[in-house]
């Protein structure tokens, strides 16, 4: 079934649509479902939101990858 939870909030590298598989029973993971382009994608540690492997965030005092919403959270931490 097509629905917007299929899809990942990031454009395919190859057709820059939002067609991106983040639901494998749907598609394989990444899979681009308008060009069929696998797009590489990887799981935030912290809230586990799949993300292109080219838009994750490393952090200089954690380990791990993070997307963008929760590197500025962790930021903002440090900030108070």
């Amino acid at each position: 079934m097509l629905n917007d939870d299929n899809f990942s909030n990031y454009p395919c590298d190859k057709c820059n649509k939002h067609g991106v598989s983040v639901v494998d029973s749907f598609l394989p993971i990444g899979k681009c479902y308008y060009c069929g382009y696998q797009n590489k994608m990887v799981k935030c540690d912290r809230c586990g939101e799949l993300i292109p492997e080219d838009s994750m965030e490393t952090l200089d005092d954690l380990k791990g990858n993070y997307c963008s919403s929760c590197a500025e959270d962790y930021k903002k931490f440090l900030k108070d």
